[in-house]
């Protein structure tokens, strides 16, 4: 048995065959919008006042974002780890990496805090 899936963009606007899909942010929001050629020059011609003017920002990751790929890494957040440390009287640097051996020791106290 033979199966074919054909995936069709469509424009958002009108329900036609779209060309391309356009990423845009308004209000903190990030938008994705998909649109045919002649309704992405519309686009383009509105927005075109607007982003002559602006000044570009570069993005950065969002906290949650941060805290989701440090907890998928398994490892313990570094602030976390130095602000134990400092608790129980270890030296720990306010910067950089945290030494192989505090990280040991707090994976150690966080496992008998758990038992």
């Amino acid at each position: 048995m033979a199966r074919v899936v054909i995936e069709q963009l469509v424009d958002d606007l009108d329900g036609g065959k779209a060309a391309e899909t356009r990423n845009f942010s308004y209000r903190g929001v990030h938008y994705a919008i998909d649109l045919a050629a002649k309704n992405a020059k519309a686009l383009d011609k509105v927005m075109a006042p607007y982003l002559e003017v602006a000044r570009r920002v570069p993005r950065k990751r969002a906290a949650s974002q941060r805290s989701a790929s440090k907890a998928s890494s398994g490892a313990p957040d570094p602030r976390l780890v130095r602000a134990w440390a400092k608790a129980q009287g270890l030296q720990v640097t306010d910067r950089g990496r945290v030494s192989a051996d505090i990280m040991n020791q707090y994976r150690e106290a966080e496992k008998n805090d758990r038992h």
